[in-house]
This record gives C-alpha cells, structure tokens and sequence, in this order.
C-alpha cells in the first residue's frame, strides 16, 4: 500500500498513469510477490523484440531479488503479439524453472462495457470514437472473466492456473473497508482537523 500510494503521489507519467519505479521496489522488496507484466513488462518487451538473451537476463535479475516470489505471467485477451511472447516465453520459464501465472488485464467488469472503457479511454486521451488514428490497446476480451472462463481459456496450461491459486493463497494483505485513511497534515497551533 506504501508503493502504491507513493506511485500517486510521486510516480506519475505525463498521462497520468501511476507507476512504482524500480528502484523503490528493490528497496521494499521484503514480502512482497512479482509478476513480471506479461507483454508489458520488461521481459515480454524483450521477446517481442525477439532478444530471448535479454529476456533470460532480466528473469535472472528478478530471481535475484525475489526469488520464489517472482512468476511470469501469460494472457490471452486477443491482443497482438500475445501468441509469440506466451511460444517465447514458456521455454525460458521451464529451462528457468520459474512459475507462469495466468492473468487477465482486466479493464472493464462485463464484456458489454467494452464501448464504454473505449469512450473513456478517449475521453482521457482527448479523442474521438470514429478517430481512425487512435491508438487501440484495449481488446473487448479485457473483461473480469469467471472461473469457468478461464479454464476453458488455459484448459491446454492447466498449471498456469493452479500457479495462479498458488499466488492467491500466498497473499495475505488485510484491508479494514469502510475506513478513510487520510493523510496526516500539519495545521496551525490551536486549529482543529474536526
């Protein structure tokens, strides 16, 4: 929650995205689990640049610091280059011996919000629907998919799935719902926060 907090307040992009930087990771390693980001993570930006060299390099620096708390991540929402990152990247994790969880990059609840994240989306970046130039990152497979769904979409991996259980039964964050947390602001002698 420190990390991410932090990413708000102190690690934003120009477009406003909030991103914990390495280097603050690294140091607040302790206890904390890694997924590598799939095609977006630095490991899937070197295969599909087809540097498997540079893939194994940035595995093994992973493994350096987290160790038994570091997987590799596939997902299968429709988007380009999916199909050559997973056929590159399960190799490296067997000869490895890292884990590969199945993710979702989930963006929207339901598959029929697809057309409303697409408006937002244009909204955030000041564009329109019927721009034939915009950037389309986002597939209508994005959605939170059942169980079942899943199954049916890994059935041929059925280890990055029970990997992925294996993530969930290793987290034990607690959140108290229902609680504000603000931050701490200094006010001026004999001023009250109430």
């Amino acid at each position: 929650t420190e990390l991410i907090s932090k990413a708000y307040l102190e690690g934003q992009t120009q477009d406003a995205v909030p991103v914990v930087m390495l280097d603050w990771l690294l140091q607040q390693h302790e206890g904390l689990i890694v997924l590598a980001g799939g095609l977006q993570g630095d490991v899937g930006e070197a295969l599909i640049k087809g540097d498997k060299s540079l893939a194994k390099q940035r595995i093994n620096a992973w493994l350096q610091v987290f160790g038994n708390r570091y997987y590799l991540e596939v997902s299968r929402t429709g988007r380009a280059d999916e199909s050559a990152y997973i056929s590159g990247l399960l190799p490296l994790a067997q000869e490895l011996q890292v884990p590969v969880v199945a993710t979702n990059s989930v963006c929207f609840f339901e598959k029929d919000d697809f057309e409303a994240h697409e408006a937002r989306v244009c909204i955030q970046t000041g564009r329109v629907l019927e721009d034939t130039r915009r950037p389309k990152n986002y597939t209508e497979q994005q959605y939170f998919r059942s169980t079942e769904e899943m199954q049916v979409l890994f059935s041929d991996m059925p280890e990055v799935l029970q990997n992925t259980v294996v993530v969930a039964q290793r987290c034990s964050l607690e959140l108290e719902l229902g609680k504000a947390y603000l931050p701490d602001f200094p006010v001026a002698e004999g001023v009250s926060l109430a």
